[in-house]
């Protein structure tokens, strides 16, 4: 009978490997959880000021979390300690983007706008999800899906929009140029086709 040596110490090796495995998945499990909770300033209701807190902010970039409501979620002191407008709304500063949010907690990724969130226009504002621009509403909702490009504010119900453009910095101010343009109205359907350059759907809505 021919014995077979080195079993125990194959058996070995395979549970060591088998524990390392473990161990490493929590702890990539630890920093990603960490990584998506982020520092911010706010505006705080007692001081009418901006205020930093640590941990303010839970996101992850790329996924969305909801449609309706937000894809962002802030602690609950920045949500009971924020001053909100007459809309219910506040703001905040990351490292990741400026958010609105409601006094719920949840919050929702602007586009950057005069150095601070993008207004509403026409009762909708524009967001930033996985580099495409959409708008949502008062309620965070999304109203148009973030699919363009780029979009202009609403002006009388129509946002031009782009695909295939992009951004070229000129001094303090940044320029869009190039791609395929057309209009939208404020329930996202198309009102003009992207189909013409940037000066010849300027002269079409003239």
């Amino acid at each position: 009978m021919r014995i077979v040596r080195g079993v125990p110490g194959y058996f070995k090796v395979k549970l060591m490997k088998k524990y390392y495995s473990i161990i490493f998945l929590l702890l990539l499990a630890k920093f990603a959880v960490a990584e998506n909770n982020y520092e911010c300033t706010y505006l705080q209701s007692a001081r009418q000021d901006l205020v930093s807190e640590e941990h303010c902010l839970t996101y992850t970039e790329g996924i969305r979390n909801s449609i309706t409501g937000g894809d962002a979620f802030v602690s609950e002191k920045v949500a009971a300690t924020a001053l909100y407008d007459k809309n219910g709304l506040s703001y905040l500063f990351s490292n990741v983007g400026i958010f609105y949010f409601t006094k719920s907690g949840l919050a929702r990724r602007a586009l950057t706008y005069d150095n601070g969130p993008d207004y509403f226009k026409n009762g909708l504002a524009r967001t930033k999800w996985n580099e495409k621009i959409g708008f949502f509403d008062h309620q965070l909702s999304i109203v148009i899906d973030p699919k363009y490009d780029f979009a202009f504010p609403f002006m009388a119900g129509i946002s031009r929009v782009c695909m295939g453009c992009r951004p070229k910095k000129d001094g303090e101010h940044t320029e869009i140029i190039g791609g395929k343009w057309g209009a939208i109205n404020l329930k996202g359907e198309i009102v003009h086709p992207i189909i013409y350059s940037k000066p010849e759907l300027e002269r079409k809505l003239k």
